[in-house]
């Protein structure tokens, strides 16, 4: 049981000490000082009858203890009353005893006196760890608050972490783009490193006088020498380890191991520059090393060395034994590092010029490590023995009227029902009265419990719309009321916001657009916790849903769906609104939008679905659409007949596209077998639709499924309104083989005098006048070795070369059919005798062409195959002759080029006999 009249004593004694505040001060500021001073003892006198009240227990004291610490703290922060400034005022030693006095064991004394601090810049650790010594003691004179008000500065250590590393203290400017959702416009704007700002630089200045303003001086003259463009030695070393880093493992995220060759360039641009140093200046700094750091390879020789060789860069026999002594881990990130750290241990690389660029440099010195040394001293004790100094009084000189006002309200428990009722109206009147801008807001909001700030709302409701929309967008009010509170309070905020912007309906979509781009990364799942309720009342329906993606760069748009998920999913529940949500959205984005919000789709997924929303696009859109589901209906399953709904929903003019679009994978999923393929076509027959299905198909895709040439055969008679050439060029991957078969059928019954059925014969010819023009179409050789008919691929026209003497025979071939001195089943043979020839080109003829000819024949046999050419040379060699008896020889033209008269196997004849199957079958 905790001693609260102790406790209450101890506070009230340390609050009654004397105190000479600082007299440096205008006389308006003083007499305002006296009435906040008046204030403090009246709030203290309150926070003593709150400590002794017999009607409370030891929870609610608890908590009404750290109200007023939170309360107080909100008031006096960066004023001159702030515990940092003026630790010794006695309000502050009694409030910095209660905080130790009631914390959780666990919990550090700064967490309960000023509670909006989120981190301690300088020191390491977690908030206790930075701020407390023994026994939990916390000595506010060692730190300063930020001007931000959510860290305080370990201003001893930062000071000596700066001396190495400069960038904590100065801005180092990062360029970066940022876009802007209303003008869908992008903006350079830029990032700094520094962990503190100009202003708490000044600050610093303010605490420790003289010798704070001379060290930080000195500090800024060697960061700006340090950070010139100079072609120094140090400045070259520092691109290159910025390199290193971008390239590392840390810096770009990734999971693998990065190679030295990364950074190829780079280091092959150093070891240039390293080369042409004097040998004199090379020789010292060779030896350099990270302060306090004496391991030899550790040196700046050693791990230049390990990169050089990393690098591929061709070195001496002594640096390559240096290297194998040194034996520096490989890593890009560890050498980075180490050369960063040499970097900062030594400052005298900066006043180095680069070979040759000497007149490039002024005659400015950076602060010698003596200098720096006494300077530190002098500083350590400037901080050691500082005096209260004055802060920002104006927030103070606003605020401590409401103080009073908002403590009045939290601490009722000592007013009678009666009296209680009369101040909640006297409070809600001061408000009104109070509040005139969101700058009073922001007041009232930060001083008041969070769990009243639904009541100050209601009780502004006509005020704030006026500030919110007075410049017809309310993000950058909210994001300012955001920036004045704890973010731990965010939640109550929106939750405030939520209920009034019910009623009021200011904030937009394009207000939450802009609160992300405000928050910083760090603290969005705070901001998604917070924004939770208040984004039901901005996205309020599809529409609403699609216009914030509209809006947002698609880069933006996971982390949107990530923060809004609840109110996007609550927002599209059919066909009908997820339809409309995605005609606010670019076509371009919907298939990335569609992944993203995966989980509010899957479960609407289906054929009735499908066509419910294409019904609702137009012809571009619904092939959009069906590309941004496809990932969706892949995990549902995708049938024949969602397929041929889908497909009759689209314009036949988009065929070709949505055939693209669905790809060959699942064209083949859905059309398996030639049951499947004969059974999808009767749906289409139904609908009319067979034949321009067939002509779209055959112009993107071909079935890879075994088909014997009958049951191919059988099936194109079922449609004779369907020209065969569709069906052929669907399977014409398989033509070849089905020649193939068909012809050893013939020949086979040739030879052992069989008798050939009709049907068979029938058959035969139709794939013989068919398919295999088809085949030996120029525009199908084209597509299966483009070498042929191009030129200008494989090394252009070379003369004699196999591919140029077959290309010429092509050439020839298609003038004489065209001069009608050659028909179209003679070119179909010379064709097939040329590349038959082409393919058999003796090994002499084809030296020098080797590699070109190799890729050519390749591309041919693995289309044809291997035996094709000799199986249709050998049927037309036999079907000649056993037509010869009964059929008068056809006298046809022949091509003759000088790939037939080169031909070291065979000359072509003159005249040449051909006829075509039926002749051939005749003689049966």
């Amino acid at each position: 049981m905790r001693d609260w009249n102790k406790l209450a004593d101890e506070v009230r004694a340390l609050a009654k000490k004397k105190y000479r505040f600082p007299k440096n001060r205008p006389p308006f500021v003083r007499s305002q000082f006296i009435k906040f001073k008046e204030y403090d003892r009246l709030q203290m006198g309150r926070l003593d009858a709150t400590l002794r009240a017999q009607t409370l227990d030891d929870e609610k004291k608890l908590e009404l203890a750290a109200l007023f610490l939170r309360m107080r703290f909100m008031v006096i922060a960066n004023t001159s009353f702030d515990y940092t400034l003026n630790w010794r005022l006695p309000s502050n030693r009694a409030c910095l005893h209660l905080a130790e006095k009631i914390k959780r064991e666990d919990q550090a004394v700064i967490a309960l006196l000023m509670p909006t601090i989120q981190t301690v810049i300088g020191a390491p650790g977690n908030l206790k760890m930075a701020t407390e010594e023994g026994d939990d003691q916390f000595v506010p004179s060692q730190f300063l608050l930020n001007a931000a008000g959510d860290a305080v500065i370990a201003v001893d250590d930062l000071l000596d972490s700066a001396r190495d590393n400069t960038e904590l203290l100065f801005l180092e400017i990062k360029e970066e783009e940022k876009y802007h959702p209303d003008s869908l416009e992008v903006e350079h704007q830029y990032t700094f490193s520094a962990a503190v700002t100009p202003a708490d630089l000044d600050r610093i200045c303010a605490i420790t006088g003289k010798a704070g303003r001379e060290y930080l001086c000195a500090l800024e003259k060697k960061h700006r020498l340090s950070q010139g463009e100079k072609p120094s030695v140090g400045h070259a070393l520092k691109k290159l380890v910025h390199a290193l880093l971008k390239a590392s493992v840390l810096k770009d995220g990734s999971e693998d191991g990065v190679s030295m060759l990364v950074c190829f360039n780079p280091i092959h641009e150093f070891y240039q520059q390293w080369s042409f140093l004097p040998s004199n200046i090379k020789d010292r700094i060779a030896v350099y090393r990270p302060k306090n750091n004496h391991e030899e390879n550790c040196s700046l020789e050693s791990q230049l060395l390990a990169l050089f060789d990393g690098a591929s860069i061709v070195l001496t026999p002594a640096e390559y034994e240096k290297i194998e002594s040194d034996d520096v881990f490989p890593c890009i990130h560890q050498i980075a590092n180490v050369l960063g750290s040499i970097l900062n241990s030594h400052s005298d690389l900066f006043k180095m010029p680069l070979t040759g660029m000497e007149l490039t440099f002024i005659d400015e010195e950076l602060p010698t490590d003596k200098y720096l040394d006494y300077l530190s001293a002098n500083f350590k004790k400037a901080l050691r023995y500082r005096v209260p100094v004055l802060g920002d009084d104006a927030f103070l000189l606003q605020s401590h009227l409401f103080f009073e006002i908002a403590s009045r309200d939290a601490f009722q428990f000592y007013y009678s029902d009666f009296e209680s009722e009369e101040v909640k109206k006297c409070i809600s009147l001061e408000i009104k009265n109070f509040v005139s801008s969101l700058a009073h807001l922001s007041i009232v909001l930060s001083i008041s419990p969070p769990k009243n700030w639904l009541n100050i709302i209601r009780i502004l409701d006509d005020t704030i719309g006026l500030m919110l929309a007075s410049d017809d967008k309310s993000w950058d009010g909210i994001v300012y009321l955001m920036q004045k509170i704890p973010s731990d309070d965010w939640v109550q905020l929106c939750d405030a916001l939520y209920e009034w912007n019910e009623t009021h309906n200011i904030i937009k979509v394009y207000d939450l657009l802009f609160l992300v781009d405000a928050i910083p990364h760090s603290q969005y799942d705070i901001f998604r916790k917070a924004i939770f309720r208040l984004s039901f009342s901005v996205i309020k329906n599809s529409d609403r849903a699609g216009a914030l993606f509209w809006y947002a760069p698609l880069e933006h748009c996971g982390l949107l769906y990530h923060l809004f998920r609840p109110a996007i999913e609550a927002a599209l529940t059919n066909a009908e609104t997820i339809s409309a949500f995605f005609c606010q959205v670019l076509c371009e984005n919907w298939l990335f939008l569609a992944l993203i919000s995966k989980s509010i789709l899957q479960p609407h997924i289906s054929t009735d679905f499908m066509k419910a929303a294409l019904s609702k696009f137009n012809e571009d859109q619904q092939l959009y659409f069906i590309g941004a589901m496809l990932p969706l209906l892949d995990e549902a399953g995708i049938s024949q007949t969602l397929f041929l709904d889908l497909l009759l929903q689209v314009n036949i003019k988009k065929w070709v596209e949505f055939f693209n679009i669905w790809g060959a994978k699942r064209i083949s999923a859905v059309i398996q077998n030639l049951p499947a393929f004969e059974a999808l076509l009767k749906h289409l027959v139904i609908e009319q639709r067979h034949v321009p299905f067939m002509l779209e198909l055959s112009k993107v895709f071909c079935f890879e499924f075994k088909v014997e040439p009958t049951k191919l055969y059988d099936l194109m008679m079922q449609f004779p309104l369907v020209k065969p050439a569709y069906f052929l060029k669907l399977f014409i991957n398989q033509l070849p083989y089905m020649l193939s078969q068909l012809m050893h059928g013939f020949l086979s019954a040739l030879e052992y005098g069989n008798k050939l059925t009709a049907v068979f014969l029938k058959q035969f010819g139709f794939y013989l006048e068919q398919a295999l023009p088809l085949l030996l179409s120029d525009v199908e050789l084209e597509k299966i070795a483009p070498w042929i008919f191009d030129e200008t691929i494989l090394g252009g026209h070379i003369p004699n070369s196999p591919i140029t003497l077959l290309r010429t025979g092509f050439s020839e071939i298609k003038i004489a059919v065209e001069c009608n001195q050659l028909c179209a089943s003679v070119a179909c043979y010379q064709k097939i005798r040329l590349l038959s020839q082409f393919i058999n080109t003796d090994e002499s003829e084809r030296s020098g062409f080797e590699k070109p000819f190799a890729q050519v024949r390749d591309a041919l046999l693995n289309f044809f195959g291997k035996d094709f050419f000799a199986d249709v040379m050998e049927y037309e060699k036999k079907s000649m002759s056993a037509a010869v008896a009964v059929v008068a020889p056809m006298r046809e033209v022949s091509v003759q080029t000088d790939f037939f008269r080169s031909s070291s196997r065979s000359a072509s004849p003159t005249h040449t006999n051909s006829v075509r199957l039926y002749h051939s079958a005749s003689a049966m």
